[in-house]
């Protein structure tokens, strides 16, 4: 996670801080009544002084924030916004299972509407799961009996 984009409502100095304390660059939008003080954190006063100084770069990184609330929204129309799953892994899986369905729609979608062409040949040869899994284990197939 690299960048955390979030509405107003999480729009304060403590915030801010614990984005940056996970190595993320916050782009949060200011309540009109923010003025950070001299005491203020730095990085809150730095995206305060990006957000006044340079509001359109900082708002294009805070407006990427729309295009997750749109797949977000996409997913839970067609799939539904509740989990049937009981139990977390279960849960995960169902969620995961979600997105993949979703990215497929859209997938064929663009096939249909755009003509969009697919190699999906060529995908298999350049992402082989197996090495993929392998990589994730720290194998390799040598070591495999």
């Amino acid at each position: 996670m690299k960048e955390v984009c979030a509405d107003k409502a999480y729009s304060s100095a403590r915030m801010h801080q614990l984005i940056e304390s996970l190595q993320a660059t916050p782009y949060i939008i200011f309540k009109k009544n923010s003025n950070p003080a001299e005491d203020s954190p730095s990085i809150w006063q730095k995206m305060y002084t990006m957000f006044k100084e340079e509001p359109a770069k900082y708002l294009a990184k805070y407006h990427k924030r729309s295009n997750v609330e749109t797949v977000f929204s996409m997913v839970k129309m067609r799939l539904g916004e509740f989990l049937k799953c009981k139990t977390y892994d279960a849960q995960r899986s169902e969620l995961l299972m979600k997105f993949i369905v979703h990215n497929i729609c859209c997938l064929v979608h663009a096939i249909f509407q755009y003509g969009v062409m697919v190699d999906f040949k060529a995908c298999e040869k350049a992402y082989n799961p197996h090495e993929e899994h392998e990589k994730r284990q720290g194998l390799r197939t040598a070591d495999m009996p």
